[in-house]
Formats: C-alpha cells, sequence, structure tokens
C-alpha cells in the first residue's frame, strides 16, 4: 500500500492531466464561500462593536483587521484560481 504522506491534491492532478469540471467547481466554490463567510465575520464585528465592554472592544477591532486581510486574501485566490486555467473541450478538463 503506497503512503500518502503529506501529498496534496496537486500531487495527483497535474497540470498534464488537468482538473475535472466538477475539481474545478469544487475549489472555486470553497473559495467564494471562504470570502464570503469572511465578509459576514466583518459585517459582524463592526455591527457589534459598541455591544462590547469597553475593555474588550480591542479585540472586535482586532477581529475586524483580520476578517479584512482574510477575506482579501480569499478573494484574491478566488480570482486567481478562474484565471489560471482555460476549459479544453476536447478533453472536457481544465488545464
Amino acid at each position: 500500500m503506497e503512503q500518502l504522506g503529506n501529498a496534496t491534491f496537486e500531487n495527483y492532478v497535474g497540470l498534464e492531466q488537468g482538473y475535472s469540471e466538477m475539481a474545478y467547481q469544487m475549489v472555486s466554490h470553497v473559495l467564494t464561500l471562504g470570502y464570503a463567510v469572511m465578509f459576514a465575520g466583518l459585517l459582524y464585528f463592526v455591527l457589534t462593536i459598541k455591544q462590547v465592554a469597553p475593555r474588550y472592544r480591542t479585540s472586535s477591532i482586532l477581529s475586524v483587521v483580520v476578517m479584512v486581510s482574510a477575506s482579501l486574501l480569499l478573494y484574491v485566490q478566488a480570482q486567481n484560481w478562474t484565471t489560471a486555467f482555460v476549459f479544453d473541450m476536447e478533453r472536457g478538463k481544465y488545464f
């Protein structure tokens, strides 16, 4: 039995094999869900900052900073994912 070690998905589906439609769309949707959740978290922390005790407001401010940076990072990764591949009609995969 072959040991997987710390191999990732990319080790088994390389550029020469391409990504199936489902694999490509799944990654795209997970990235989109990720930045949408981070934007929702940002909205939550901004809207509840006045309801937090003054002693703990610093944690809300830091959470806002984390949500902004995480959502922007995931948004850029999602955009890079969609522009990095082209669908090959002949083989039915993304390369």
